[in-house]
């Protein structure tokens, strides 16, 4: 070991800098690939380069699974060496933004695409790489005088160029990754458009820790403002506030293949309103062996045993509701159709705090007797809520004229005979359907602006497919194009549903001849019922429109879990769908 010390005389020279960088770029390399040309993929630990470093400047041939930590106890010396070799050339490539640590494990190096493309094009020219070079033993001094004397300035176009371009990156985007682009990779994007030279760095971080520019925080408010200036004239839709995700909206697609939009200055800067509904479906009240416990035995009461579901959720949905919130309900409220459980449905609704008014329900097809016909089937759900709006109401929907807000509810479940036995089907009749039809025009010709309405509809049964696989006669929905299609026509939104016990949000869009329509499908978790090995679960849905002409902006799903303490907890984003 008296040898190997020796040599650490001449360890740290610029040529052994540039050939231990060779070793860890092998090795990074090995594990590493480009994945859609952006994200680099691979990553090897601290302490294993450290060990390949040692092995190759001392001859050195480790065991087979040996730690890094076991040559301090071998070689203390040159381990210490070896570790301050290590950093100072770290440090270096970090600064170059060839590498960096792996932002969930500190302990791990992986490449940046800078270092791994440029790596990529050394071994293919056979060259080594060389990123110690004689500035290295220049003073801090001498080295702050050479980049201040070089420092540049970023360049940016006039603000009509600057608002095309950053409409064009979006959708050069959009179309190459079929995904929305967060605003700083597309602040990156536009500032490299107009200065190439930044194609060394990978982001606007990078960018700014180098220094090498000193209008960078100009440049970056500049931005910053023309994307807000973009979503005011609704070019484009910026969710700063959760995601800071960007989409292009139609406008703004329009805008960019037909040139500029004249825009009134009364429309520029729109005023955004939110609608808040709670989403609660299959309660499942009324069964003391099913509600929220997986009862294979069918104990008789299992009251004692299960989690106390109800003060727990409404712990957690007092923190989010206002005054103005509305709640959905989309059936299943009891287990059995049992008066028992039409009364802790009734009462635990009332413990909410929503007003009856701004509460609308539907059965479920636990919400029936199968022993009745299908006029008497529902006698209990009505008698129950007849105090609440739904679909076997006199009055069957909700309207809101300041909100601009209508809710409209189906039944979907039927009662039909098949040779000797009596069967459910699911599907909402036609004559439901048509109802809404003759509503909806007189309510046109009664509120003239009432085509602008935000529409939603509320329906037990998953009017879409679902991930939840059932082998079970009838047990799909029959008539989904003829409903999907009557509610696009009409101007619905969204369409709240529960069934799966399973959540599930999609948007679906339908292309008919000349029509041309979209419907977000919001299928909700059971709230208190046996939800077979998934967390019972709501939801609290923003729906966001501008306040003059109710054009909807976005939709945001906020999804509540019960946790193994049975507290249900909200998880940290919410689901935006942009409109």
């Amino acid at each position: 070991m008296e040898k190997q010390a020796e040599k650490n005389t001449e360890l740290f020279t610029i040529e052994n800098y540039n050939k231990a960088t060779k070793v860890i770029f092998e090795r990074l390399y090995e594990i590493s690939k480009l994945r859609d040309g952006e994200t680099i993929e691979g990553r090897i630990k601290h302490a294993d380069l450290k060990l390949y470093i040692y092995s190759h400047f001392f001859d050195y041939n480790p065991t087979e699974n040996q730690d890094w930590g076991e040559i301090a106890v071998q070689d203390i010396v040159n381990f210490e060496y070896i570790e301050n070799f290590y950093k100072h050339i770290i440090e270096h490539l970090k600064k170059m933004f060839l590498v960096r640590d792996n932002y969930l494990y500190g302990s791990y190096l992986e490449f940046r695409k800078k270092g791994y493309i440029e790596f990529s094009f050394q071994k293919k020219q056979g060259e080594n790489p060389n990123y110690f070079k004689p500035m290295e033993e220049l003073t801090t001094l001498e080295k702050k005088v050479v980049v201040e004397k070089v420092k540049a300035e970023l360049k940016m176009p006039d603000h009509d160029e600057l608002e095309k371009t950053i409409l064009q990156k979006i959708y050069e985007y959009e179309s190459m990754y079929n995904k929305s682009i967060f605003y700083n990779e597309l602040a990156f994007r536009v500032i490299n458009f107009f200065n190439p030279s930044i194609e060394k760095f990978n982001s606007i971080s990078d960018i700014g820790r180098s220094k090498e520019y000193s209008n960078l925080t100009e440049v970056k408010e500049l931005l910053k403002n023309t994307v807000l200036n973009l979503y005011r004239k609704l070019l484009l839709y910026y969710d700063e506030q959760f995601t800071n995700k960007i989409d292009l909206t139609t406008r703004g697609r329009t805008y960019l293949s037909e040139g500029k939009i004249d825009i009134e200055e009364e429309e520029k800067i729109p005023s955004v309103k939110t609608i808040k509904l709670l989403h609660i479906t299959d309660l499942h009240f009324g069964s003391s062996e099913d509600a929220g416990v997986d009862n294979k035995d069918r104990m008789e009461d299992t009251s004692g045993i299960k989690q106390a579901n109800v003060p727990s959720f409404l712990n957690a949905v007092r923190a989010e509701i206002n005054p103005e919130t509305f709640l959905i309900v989309s059936g299943d409220l009891t287990t059995k159709n049992e008066d028992a459980g039409f009364i802790e449905a009734k009462t635990f609704l009332n413990s909410i705090g929503i007003l009856n008014k701004k509460t609308y329900l539907v059965p479920g097809n636990h919400d029936y007797s199968k022993k009745e016909n299908e006029v008497l089937a529902f006698a209990s759900f009505k008698y129950y809520f007849d105090d609440f709006h739904n679909p076997l109401h006199m009055n069957k929907y909700i309207i809101n004229h300041d909100l601009k807000l209508f809710i409209y509810g189906f039944t979907s479940v039927h009662l039909h005979k098949v040779g000797d036995e009596v069967h459910e089907v699911i599907y909402v009749h036609t004559n439901e359907l048509q109802d809404l039809k003759i509503l909806h025009e007189e309510l046109s010709d009664k509120y003239p602006d009432f085509n602008n309405y935000l529409k939603v509809a509320v329906v037990h049964h998953n009017m879409t497919d679902h991930p939840s696989i059932e082998f079970k006669k009838y047990s799909q929905a029959v008539n989904t194009f003829n409903f999907k299609h009557t509610l696009m026509k009409l101007g619905f939104t969204a369409v709240f549903s529960g069934h799966k016990h399973d959540p599930l949000v999609e948007r679906q869009e339908l292309f008919i001849q000349d029509f041309k329509g979209k419907l977000l499908f919001v299928s909700g978790g059971s709230l208190f019922g046996n939800s077979y090995g998934r967390p019972n679960s709501f939801q609290i849905v923003d729906i966001k429109t501008d306040i003059n002409t109710n054009q909807v902006y976005s939709v945001e799903v906020n999804h509540f879990e019960k946790n193994p303490m049975g507290e249900f907890v909200k998880k940290p984003s919410p689901l935006v769908i942009p409109f």
